[in-house]
């Protein structure tokens, strides 16, 4: 009742009523952070759900790139993608509710990390993301070549490591529908 006095609806349709609930409840409990997390992670998978269609990028189409292709494309990803911080053990207490088993105590991460939200088919998913997937993403959504990305990884890999976190995460991510489109820029 208090989040609808505070935040009275602007739309005819209720549908659009909760985009800052989890927002208003990062700063009514502030000592809570979790409460907010699942709020979120419920609004984006929902979000998920009703986001624009987009047909995936099929394995064969990637296999079929040159290596001057290579060396400049980068990728689109799906519409529904959404990437957010995490601060708490919310994915464990989300997937505990959700096989009707009691939740595990809030618990702040040891580290922080990322949360991928989006659609594939027709089903809301979501995981969490390392950092060097996390970096990845944002370089390309940024517009960066994956050879560069790849360049990046070899910064901080050998190069058979660094060939073989690329070629993992590509994979990961034709396999959850993420690439959407290729585009082609310049190598630089």
């Amino acid at each position: 009742m208090a989040f609808i006095e505070d935040n009275p609806s602007r739309h005819r349709n209720l549908r659009w009523h909760g985009a800052a609930f989890s927002q208003w409840l990062a700063n009514r409990f502030p000592q809570d952070p979790d409460i907010a997390e699942l709020a979120l992670i419920d609004w984006q998978l929902r979000q998920a759900f009703d986001g624009p269609d987009a047909a995936p990028v099929q394995p064969e189409e990637v296999a079929g790139l040159s290596a001057e292709d290579w060396a400049g494309v980068g990728f689109r990803f799906t519409p529904t993608l959404f990437v957010t911080p995490l601060r708490c053990n919310s994915v464990s207490i989300w997937h505990a509710l959700d096989q009707e088993h009691v939740p595990p105590g809030a618990e702040p991460l040891p580290v922080p990390t990322w949360l991928l939200i989006w659609r594939k088919g027709w089903q809301p998913h979501f995981r969490t993301l390392q950092a060097t997937e996390h970096a990845a993403l944002i370089q390309l959504q940024d517009g960066t070549s994956f050879a560069q990305v790849c360049a990046a990884l070899g910064e901080q890999f050998s190069d058979h490591e660094a060939a073989s976190v690329a070629a993992g995460i590509l994979r990961t991510w034709l396999q959850d529908e993420l690439i959407v489109g290729l585009t082609r820029g310049s190598a630089q």
